[in-house]
């Protein structure tokens, strides 16, 4: 074969290769899995019981669409689903953002909120100074079941949901009722304008509204 058509066969296959390599690369899993890895642990490590639509941010800009993702409590890992059934674990160092669309809700969830934290977050408000997180995480604590008279081991999935609050470039634990929210932004105009406005900052529309009104009018 010619020097210059080899050269111009290898021109023309280095875009699909390089497509291939970076399906793998950015999914950081080169063997799928399936659920059945959690077979006798009772519940699920999902954070949402359907796999969801959304899409995968890259740090370059690009803008990955799936039709299933899904937030493995457990591993802490976002993961998608083909349409065969197989689960691949994305790589959490080339994507900083992923959102999931549950019906008209839209979930968003963030790493890289601070330098070297590659951990996903949901964010529950996100300003211009200050954003609100949530991690649920889950553990398998392992105990016994009745079956046809026998006990046997099994393991139960335990999720703890944590919320922190983002500000000035560091990350506190705050736990989630009106007390200790306001305790922590010790604004009597905030506390005033929460009593006033009769919000419940257990829900996420009016703990939105009330950081809302503290970035803008207070601070």
């Amino acid at each position: 074969m010619r020097p210059e058509l080899l050269f111009t066969l290898i021109i023309m296959c280095l875009p699909a290769l390089s497509g291939q390599a970076q399906v793998e690369a950015s999914y950081g899993n080169p063997d799928p899995i399936t659920e059945n890895r959690y077979t006798g642990v009772k519940g699920s490590a999902y954070l949402f019981d359907d796999w969801l639509p959304g899409k995968l941010y890259e740090f370059e800009g690009e803008v990955l669409k799936q039709n299933k993702i899904n937030y493995n409590t457990h591993n802490g890992k976002v993961e998608v689903m083909d349409e065969n059934g197989a689960i691949t674990i994305i790589n959490e160092i080339l994507y900083h953002k992923v959102e999931m669309m549950e019906d008209t809700q839209t979930h968003t969830f963030a790493n890289r909120l601070r330098p070297k934290d590659i951990n996903y977050y949901k964010i529950i408000y996100q300003g211009d100074k200050l954003a609100f997180l949530e991690r649920t995480t889950a553990e398998i604590d392992k105990g016994t079941s009745s079956e046809y008279n026998a006990y046997k081991q099994v393991g139960v999935f335990d999720k703890d949901t944590k919320h922190f609050i983002l500000k000035d470039a560091q990350i506190e634990e705050v736990y989630r009722n009106k007390k200790k929210i306001l305790e922590f932004f010790g604004s009597q105009e905030l506390e005033q304008f929460v009593k006033q406005e009769k919000l419940k900052l257990n829900k996420d529309e009016d703990l939105v509204r009330a950081l809302k009104y503290f970035e803008t009018e207070i601070k």
